[in-house]
């Protein structure tokens, strides 16, 4: 659930009366109703209690961005929280839908499967060294490669959030974000390979990530960086991506990216598809041993 305090000077924020203030009120109330569902048995559920999750969150997002008045700014940074987490909650949520047995009959709430968000952020600002100050479209792509890793489980970008502040003088066109190393692993085959560590095991790991990584970027990317990919894929990898649900992936964007800016997305995610189905006929989606074949050819 949402956390809710006073601001200093201004009273209880319950207490603003304006229509848009009370938006914002409304949406944390069903955000918090919400939450206290039940986590729904399937897969296929459990993904659309994501989905409602997502639009959730959209709605707080909508309601501070909407806000103007006296209280503008305030918004302004619980807009930012409220972004940074829904980010934080990608993750969670599509673990649960593909470890759906996990819970038994013993079915939890959502609360304690996503965890607490507080968008009061307070004690939790970053240093300032940490944060790197970018063009508005640079930093909300850096947080959408960073959700699109999450949809994927890949485990290959930067954990990215949103700074909450900017600094003084700072004008409309930047974003600050803050950025963590990614995992070192990734799935089991990336674990064995890790394991191994002979050369060529070492090599075909990097090939594999870097192949992943690829395929992550283009997805973001124009249709001309399709065309410059290799024509092989890993295949564990190109299956999450053929399995990757397309409302979930513009529900996850769409308070980074502009309506037509959504719309190439899924176009862009349409033309990755053909591209790994094709690569599945020609029997060129590699498995670890494919991956160790191609490594051994550079020794």
């Amino acid at each position: 659930m949402f956390h809710h305090t006073t601001t200093k000077g201004t009273g209880p924020l319950g207490t603003d009366s304006s229509t848009k203030s009370k938006s914002f009120y409304t949406a944390i109330r069903d955000f918090d109703y919400a939450l206290r569902a039940i986590l729904a048995a399937s897969p296929r559920q459990i993904l659309a209690q994501g989905k409602d999750v997502l639009r959730k969150f959209d709605a707080i997002i909508d309601a501070c961005a909407a806000y103007e008045g006296d209280k503008a700014e305030y918004f302004q940074r619980m807009k930012i929280r409220a972004q940074n987490a829904k980010t934080r909650a990608i993750g969670p949520m599509l673990r649960a839908v593909e470890n759906a047995s996990q819970f038994g009959l013993s079915r939890p709430r959502l609360m304690s499967v996503l965890g607490t968000f507080d968008i009061q952020g307070v004690g939790r600002e970053p240093a300032e060294n940490d944060v790197r100050w970018l063009s508005v479209d640079q930093a909300n792509h850096a947080v959408a490669t960073y959700r699109l890793d999450q949809l994927l489980n890949a485990g290959l970008a930067e954990i990215t959030t949103f700074a909450v502040t900017a600094p003084e003088g700072a004008g409309t066109g930047v974003a600050g974000i803050v950025q963590r190393p990614a995992p070192g692993l990734n799935d089991s085959f990336d674990v064995l390979l890790s394991m191994d560590n002979s050369s060529i095991s070492q090599t075909a790991r990097q090939l594999r990530r870097d192949n992943q990584r690829q395929l992550l970027d283009v997805i973001l990317k124009g249709n001309q960086d399709i065309e410059r990919l290799p024509n092989y894929a890993d295949a564990a990898f190109g299956f999450s991506i053929l399995a990757l649900d397309g409302e979930m992936l513009t529900l996850a964007m769409d308070d980074l990216l502009a309506p037509h800016a959504l719309g190439v997305l899924s176009q862009q995610l349409i033309e990755v598809h053909a591209h790994l189905l094709h690569l599945e006929l020609d029997g060129n989606m590699y498995n670890p041993a494919q991956w160790k074949a191609s490594a051994q050819t550079l020794f």
